[in-house]
């Protein structure tokens, strides 16, 4: 069962395909239209193969019925993220596993267990802390052998799906593999990135920066620029997707005063019941927005004044305020005030699993406490046994603590025992190994708060959306728009160049911003949304640009290409005058000084006083010894170099070390690029933004 309680912790892990029937039924209605005809749409195509909505939305079903099947809240966040989890399931099913049935890779019976349990273990189990030893930390194959037992009895579904995620891990490592095999590394590749890495240059240079010409000293046509656009805007660095751009006005959800004062009154109206209850613990948890109760540790000074002096002086049972802290209002009740104990204690904590029951880890517990009063060596045992790392690496110390905070049975066992005495105890994270170190009693003030957040009421709301709307209806063009917002004081904010399905905008939108991305895609160049309702805004929105997927017009890039421009003219106008053949004589001529970098490579390549220098490092290292360059256009400015000595590095006796380290870059390259090669060769076409957000 403890197993079971680790699946359960980890529901963000759980794949558990159940609820078929009731999937079905949900779907049902999800795609059905009026008069019970059924609508079949499709969320996307991949290499020609269109991708069913019905489909797609069941297999998202299953895996929200999985997530709340071990208590998982699926709210639409979480749906959306499934979402995209089916769709990268889908797009690999359809571009890399093709592959795999091509080859005809497959897993034996013998492989599967080998891979688990045997002398080939896979990574992601061999590393997973779950199946570790817990006296050793190390991997044991028993643990991996129980997991796969356990959930193979009680979540039959949940262990087919483990099996196949086994199955498929390790079929994608023998297509690397295979992947890997192809490459080959010879020993004048070898030799050649050795002495790549390791040859260096002394260089003497003059350099002009571009920054050091203002730009108002270079001008360009209108024609040059379009000349200078059409000349580069299919290269790589211009290439854009497929996105679109708004301008919007965002109402704030903010409370009013009128808000906050109905807070202080129902807040006050509960501060003489929250005086008298005998349970503060029901009473915080059932009036307050807090979904548990602990008593707090007061801080003086964590108040405003005039509260914080009423609570550090006040008389057991005193409720004080209300008041607001940050975005809280609260009451807080005086239940402490005075000298309280605390505990100075260590702990090693055994946690139970598949096979270790805690009747086990009590007799194991039993039997450590005789041998640590013998052995006195408490820290070396926890830093090796304990499955608290966190307290491990310190020897097990938990520091000060007084009552209240720490796990109920912890505590009782931890304030009955005296100092230097060593006690057990079972919680729900295991059975501890205490002991305590020292006792004491310190002046404390502890609070129990009732704390409501400060937010709009209702009826504000309902204002601010009715004036969203009428902002919406009245100004529907852009001219109307932007001068009724100057008009009205509204800010006008931007967010540029949104791709398609995008659920985090910027501009102040954030992160869950879905009704806005998927009202940009259905709009047209210069629509006007409706109020558009988010976590903490309404926002009105107008499209100001739409980008179809390619080269970028030149409005896109003008700025771009401007600063690039007159880079470019900078460049042409310092490269006649640094010509010639006398680094000093071209220095003086120009009012500029030799400057002097040693030690220049294509490790580094940088240049010291100037910068990130690629080119003109390779220029460098390929000059001849006591040779001046032409002038060269760099990224930071124009230079001159003069070649003053080039050293390279002996030649080692073999290069078997030196082809296996290229052999090893190659590989990790293969395997990292094979998989997006295959994205970019597929033709993907997502429409999931049309229907889910």
């Amino acid at each position: 069962m403890a197993t079971i309680g680790k699946i359960r912790k980890r529901s963000g892990l759980l794949l558990i395909v159940i609820g078929g029937a009731m999937a079905a039924f949900i779907l049902g209605d999800f795609f059905s239209g009026g008069g019970g005809g059924r609508q079949e749409l499709n969320v996307g195509e991949i290499n020609g193969d269109e991708i069913n909505s019905r489909d797609f939305e069941y297999r998202v079903e299953n895996l929200a019925q999985a997530q709340k099947s071990v208590g998982a809240n699926i709210d639409e966040n979480t749906r959306q993220q499934l979402r995209d989890q089916v769709w990268n399931n889908i797009v690999r099913e359809h571009t890399i596993e093709k592959e795999f049935e091509k080859l005809g890779l497959a897993v034996s019976k013998d492989e599967y267990d080998d891979v688990r349990f045997g002398n080939n273990i896979l990574d992601f189990i061999a590393s997973n802390q779950q199946f570790q030893n817990p006296e050793t930390g190390a991997f044991d194959p028993n643990q991996v052998r129980n997991f796969f037992a356990v959930i193979q009895e009680q979540y039959p579904m949940y262990w087919k799906l483990q099996k196949d995620n086994v199955i498929k891990s390790r079929i994608q490592e023998k297509y690397f593999n295979l992947v890997s095999k192809g490459i080959y590394v010879n020993r004048l590749q070898a030799k050649s990135d050795y002495f790549a890495k390791n040859t260096t240059a002394n260089i003497n240079f003059v350099f002009k920066a571009y920054n050091s010409i203002p730009d108002s000293a270079v001008s360009f046509t209108e024609s040059e620029l379009k000349d200078y656009y059409n000349e580069h805007k299919n290269e790589a660095k211009y290439k854009q997707a497929e996105s679109r751009s708004i301008d919007f006005i965002s109402f704030e959800k903010v409370a009013t005063e009128e808000d906050k004062e109905a807070m202080r009154a129902e807040l006050n109206d509960l501060a003489e019941e929250f005086r008298t209850t005998d349970n503060d613990s029901l009473f915080v948890v059932t009036n307050g927005t807090v979904p548990f109760y602990q008593a707090q540790v007061y801080a003086e000074g964590t108040a405003p004044a005039p509260y914080d002096s009423m609570i550090v002086n006040a008389a057991v049972g005193t409720v004080v305020g209300p008041y607001a802290q940050g975005n809280i209002m609260q009451i807080s009740k005086v239940v402490v005030n005075g000298m309280v104990p605390e505990v100075n204690a260590r702990h090693i904590l055994l946690k139970p699993t598949a096979t270790v029951t805690i009747e086990d880890l009590g007799a194991k517990a039993d039997s450590l406490i005789k041998e640590l009063k013998k052995n006195k060596n408490f820290e070396a045992v926890a830093a090796t046994m304990s499955e608290d790392r966190g307290s491990a690496a310190n020897g097990g110390n938990l520091d000060w603590f007084g009552k209240g905070q720490m796990v109920k049975p912890f505590e009782e066992a931890a304030f009955a025992t005296s100092k230097g005495g060593l006690t057990k105890a079972t919680s729900q994270f295991g059975v501890h190994v205490i002991e305590v170190l020292d006792r004491r009693e310190v002046e404390q003030v502890q609070i129990a708060v009732v704390s409501l957040e400060i937010e709009p009421s209702p009826q504000t709301v309902e204002e601010l959306y009715n004036n969203a709307s009428e902002f919406s209806i009245s100004n529907d063009d852009a001219d109307a728009f932007y001068a009724s917002a100057k008009e009205q004081g509204y800010a006008v904010k931007s967010a540029p160049d949104v791709v398609p399905g995008a659920s985090f905008l910027p501009g102040g939108l954030g992160a869950n911003a879905q009704k806005v991305s998927r009202w940009m895609q259905g709009a047209e160049l210069g629509d006007v949304s409706e109020p558009l309702e988010l976590d903490n805004q309404f926002v009105v929105a107008i499209l100001t640009d739409i980008s179809e997927k390619g080269a970028p017009t030149l409005s896109k890039v003008r700025n771009q290409m401007e600063r690039e421009l007159i880079r470019e003219k900078k460049a042409a106008l310092w490269q006649e005058k640094l010509a010639g053949s006398d680094l000093n004589a071209i220095a003086s001529a120009n009012g500029l000084e030799v400057k002097t970098a040693n030690g220049i490579s294509f490790s580094t390549v940088n240049i010291p006083g100037a910068g990130r220098e690629p080119k003109i490092v390779g220029q460098a290292l390929t000059l001849p010894k006591g040779s001046i360059s032409v002038p060269l256009k760099g990224e930071m400015g124009v230079y001159v170099i003069q070649v003053n000595d080039v050293i390279k590095p002996s030649e080692p006796s073999s290069y078997a070390s030196n082809i296996q380290a290229v052999k090893t870059t190659m590989n990790s390259r293969a395997q990292n690029s094979a998989y997006q090669a295959l994205i970019e060769q597929a033709e993907i076409d997502d429409n999931r933004y049309k229907y889910y957000y």
